[in-house]
């Protein structure tokens, strides 16, 4: 049955949405402040605590509350990112690699004419990451030479949607030459075109934004007993903007 979605089966769909909301459910937000500081020496930026404490004008327990908020912050990131894979992996035709794949990539066609590494947000990674992962589709391209290779991600800036060929400029260290990567089975695509590609229906993002609300509402009280989320009427108005902003 495809209550949700016209591309994914309710329970496929469902799936991907429980865990996620587990990921957030699971997190733990009790903060002890001595251990905080103790036992978060290795991670924690002391620096950056007193100046957050003292310019902000907030207790270390407040401080130390939001430092847990924003490492389960970067851990969730990496969890929606996964979710995304999941879920366009459950699609017909498609196959999710996990993790551990020897392409290294995320996401394939079953023909293996397409092939997907596969980011949550534009600016996830740094120059040198991108050099890792170019060079990364370059060799995947080597052993699939007649597929089409990308690099993807569904939040681009500006909320702006490409399918273009990724022309890489990579800078040589200390010098003023530029190495310029080109090959057109090699493309960079991203928001409402990622998921036309995998769905081949121009609406497959859109409808996933509209069924969301519903689908964790029904996760949270049928898998977890948690109360259901009822947005306000200025709530709905915002996210409505919200969508009719992404997809004008």
């Amino acid at each position: 049955m495809n209550t949700y979605l016209s591309y994914i089966n309710d329970n496929d769909f469902l799936d991907c949405v429980e865990t996620l909301v587990e990921a957030y459910v699971s997190q733990n937000d009790s903060v002890n402040i001595e251990k905080e500081l103790k036992h978060g020496k290795n991670t924690t930026d002391f620096i950056k605590c007193l100046f957050d404490v003292y310019t902000q004008n907030i207790s270390l327990e407040k401080w130390a509350e939001g430092e847990v908020q924003r490492r389960n912050d970067k851990t969730i990131n990496n969890k929606i990112g996964e979710f995304h894979q999941n879920l366009l992996g459950k699609v017909p035709g498609w196959i999710n690699l996990g993790v551990g794949d020897n392409s290294g990539l995320d996401l394939k066609k079953d023909d293996d004419s397409i092939f997907i590494e596969l980011k949550n947000k534009h600016n996830t990674l740094n120059s040198s990451s991108q050099l890792a992962m170019r060079n990364n589709l370059e060799n995947t391209l080597k052993k699939y030479p007649d597929a089409t290779i990308y690099w993807a991600y569904v939040i681009e800036k500006n909320y702006n949607s490409k399918n273009e060929i990724w022309e890489y400029h990579e800078k040589i260290k200390n010098s003023d030459e530029v190495i310029v990567h080109y090959n057109p089975n090699i493309k960079v695509i991203s928001g409402v075109e990622l998921y036309t590609l995998v769905t081949g229906d121009p609406t497959a993002l859109k409808q996933l934004i509209n069924a969301l609300p519903d689908a964790i509402n029904y996760v949270l009280i049928n898998q977890f007993g948690i109360d259901a989320h009822t947005m306000s009427d200025d709530e709905k108005n915002i996210f409505g903007d919200y969508v009719d902003y992404i997809f004008k």
